[in-house]
């Protein structure tokens, strides 16, 4: 989300943004990226050792409690809090990719599998597409009304929404998950 308001985060604080360079508007990248040097082989094995569905919620609640964080720190005009919530969110990421390869590889099979995996690596890049696309235009809205709103809050409100949507659907999806791991059990 930071890169479609990168601007408007650069912007001196008396002009509505955080007053940060480019230098420390790029600690969002880095705090982001950090955790996702280690984190797939730590994900790996803790999805290893207590199992998919329990591991993926873990990592999924991650990224919302890291998003709700930044989207504290864009309320306050807090660039602290923007740097901690990514660092949360980058703790989670990588790991999600490792669930998602995780679901993908148990629930489709053979000539499948190619599938999966293209669906897979294609939605994050259409959410990036999204947001990109979305983000700005929020901001503006919220920011053109007198009295003015935070832009950057209702924007990233927006984002901290869809990560509560998706975590519903992780829930749901462990549910089928055991559900049919029960089924495919009883035909055996």
């Amino acid at each position: 989300m930071p890169a479609s308001l990168e601007i408007q985060i650069e912007l001196p604080k008396d002009e509505g943004g955080f007053g940060v360079s480019a230098t420390k508007y790029g600690l969002l990248y880095s705090s982001f990226g950090i955790p996702n040097l280690f984190m797939p082989i730590l994900a790996g094995i803790m999805f290893d050792k207590f199992g998919t569905r329990l591991s993926t919620l873990l990592f999924a609640t991650l990224l919302c409690i890291g998003q709700a964080i930044y989207t504290f720190g864009a309320n306050e005009y807090n660039f602290n809090y923007l740097l901690a919530g990514r660092l949360v969110f980058g703790f989670g990421c990588c790991a999600m990719y490792v669930a998602q390869s995780a679901f993908v590889t148990k629930w489709f099979i053979n000539y499948e599998l190619s599938l999966g995996m293209a669906c897979m690596s294609s939605f994050p890049l259409i959410g990036s597409f999204l947001s990109a696309s979305v983000i700005p235009n929020i901001f503006t809205e919220y920011n053109d009304k007198v009295p003015k709103e935070n832009g950057f809050y209702y924007a990233h409100l927006n984002g901290l929404f869809v990560c509560i949507i998706c975590y519903v659907g992780i829930i749901i999806l462990c549910f089928l998950d055991k559900y049919v791991e029960k089924t495919d059990d009883a035909w055996l």
